[in-house]
């Protein structure tokens, strides 16, 4: 953390930055001339550098971004990762900048360039912090840009290791990564549909033939489509609209049913419909679809997954009486279903839904009236009955849920609490989580959302997730079966 302290020499404004956390980045009174050079109305008014990162990042005024400006450390050009009106975001600085003093200057991208300078001192890194004792959780980025992550969706592919499809906002595309190795720390990034403002509700699974499919929601022409990937590393895709009706496929999942067949779940906005298509192949060129749920405005924040009988049962949100809905579905295109309330009184805005190793639905989902976060482990099939938890009552959590079972068979969620913009787990510690361990995976800025999480061929979770403070997609490793690592985490023992 970084904070500025303004001094005046000789009649010219002067920076220090006093830092803490590992950063540093001053500016001394110079023993030269010329602190401060402006031409025009641009002006560097602060900035800070961040040793973990190697990140600069330089604030001030007028910096006109609709002509890119180029910032110099004396006369080496920096890349920029981002910017705006009044911050630029470098890329990582390469390893051979050190402590030293240095000309910071900014030229404007205009013929009549404005131009502002300022003399920085690069102090020596602080001694590196005292680390927990033990082993820690693997963070890697692995999409960084204007803000890219949005919607995530993980699968652990044929290969062992994770792919993830997401939500470029900043070009409306929809992207896939597949990781080179189980902890992801390089990957293969592309881009699979840019034609208009798609990829919103993406989610990802592997089908019978080892591929990947892709749903997500076209969000110009309001439709339901599928990418399906010609390798694993989506290098290439056949494109289909699975539903055109006026407004759908938003607030969708994806699953492989016991046919061997993606089935989508989504919501109909025009008529408030819960819809599910049982697709006719595995690219999904063509579906049946079906209107699962017609009461109220049904099928918000839907979750499916294959019951213990291969059939498809799904986890939603009914937005006219503010309820948790379940339906359990008696065949792979869902024509006969059987539906209920699985909890009250403004619950399930944001479900994930699993099959826990004994074979019953386990579903984890945000009580937004008393902000906390739920779960529900089904008694049957059909979840007639269930015992509710607890699990999180601190402040405001339980927001961008998702829900995987552990290599050890019991629930593990990643959860936000949006109070502090933290990613936080909960590690229950039986498959009905009477009682479960609570732990923040990640607190550097706002970060947690749109966040999903699945179980590698090593028995490991791997996490990943949206960071709003830096518009970058990240994920995380574990490097134990419940992620729990470091201090002792908190505990609750759910009512």
């Amino acid at each position: 953390m970084c904070w500025p302290v303004g001094w005046l020499a000789s009649g010219l404004l002067g920076l220090a930055l006093v830092c803490s956390g590992g950063a540093a980045l001053a500016a001394a009174p110079p023993k030269g001339k010329v602190v401060v050079q402006d031409q025009g109305r641009m002006t560097i008014l602060d900035g800070s550098f961040d040793y973990d990162t190697r990140v600069l990042t330089v604030t001030g005024t007028s910096f006109d971004p609709e002509y890119p400006p180029t910032l110099r450390l004396e006369r080496r050009v920096l890349k920029l990762e981002r910017f705006d009106a009044q911050t630029l975001v470098t890329q990582p600085l390469p390893a051979e900048i050190g402590p030293g003093t240095y000309m910071l200057s900014v030229t404007t991208g205009r013929k009549n360039d404005d131009y502002s300078a300022r003399v920085f001192i690069l102090a020596p890194a602080p001694p590196a912090r005292a680390q927990p004792a033990g082993p820690r959780n693997r963070m890697v980025i692995i999409d960084r840009g204007k803000d890219v992550g949005w919607h995530s969706s993980l699968v652990i592919g044929p290969d062992g290791r994770p792919m993830v499809s997401y939500l470029d906002y900043a070009e409306r595309d929809l992207k896939v990564a597949h990781c080179h190795d189980p902890g992801c720390t390089t990957s293969t990034v592309t881009t699979v549909d840019r034609e208009g403002d798609v990829g919103w509700y993406s989610a990802i699974a592997i089908g019978t033939d080892g591929l990947p499919i892709i749903a997500y929601y076209d969000n110009q022409f309001r439709m339901l489509k599928a990418a399906h990937c010609a390798d694993l590393d989506c290098s290439s895709a056949q494109v289909s609209v699975v539903d055109t009706d006026r407004r759908v496929g938003e607030h969708l999942a994806l699953a492989i049913g016991k046919d061997g067949m993606p089935v989508i779940s989504y919501h109909d906005a025009v008529h408030g419909n819960l819809k599910l298509a049982h697709c006719a192949d595995p690219a999904c060129t063509k579906a049946d679809l079906e209107t699962v749920d017609g009461e109220g405005t049904a099928g918000l924040y839907t979750d499916i997954a294959k019951g213990a009988d291969g059939l498809p049962v799904i986890s939603y949100y009914d937005s006219t009486k503010r309820n948790l809905r379940f339906t359990r579905c008696y065949d792979p295109a869902c024509v006969d279903v059987e539906t209920r309330n699985l909890d009250t009184n403004g619950t399930g805005l944001g479900t994930a839904l699993a099959i826990g190793d004994d074979g019953m639905p386990v579903v984890a989902y945000w009580d937004f009236v008393n902000d906390d976060l739920k779960l529900a482990h089904c008694r049957d099939p059909a979840c007639r009955a269930a015992d509710i938890r607890i699990l999180d009552r601190e402040a405001s959590t339980g927001s961008n849920v998702a829900l995987a079972i552990s290599a050890d068979g019991n629930p593990l969620i990643v959860y936000l609490d949006y109070a502090k913009g933290d990613l936080r787990l909960a590690a229950c510690r039986d498959p009905g989580c009477a009682a479960a361990d609570l732990t923040t995976l990640d607190s550097a800025g706002s970060v947690g959302w749109y966040s999903a999480i699945a179980v590698g061929t090593d028995g490991l979770p791997v996490i990943t997730y949206y960071d709003e403070t830096n518009g970058n997609l990240k994920l995380m490793h574990c490097v134990t079966r419940s992620c729990m690592v470091g201090p002792t985490p908190e505990k609750t023992d759910p009512p």
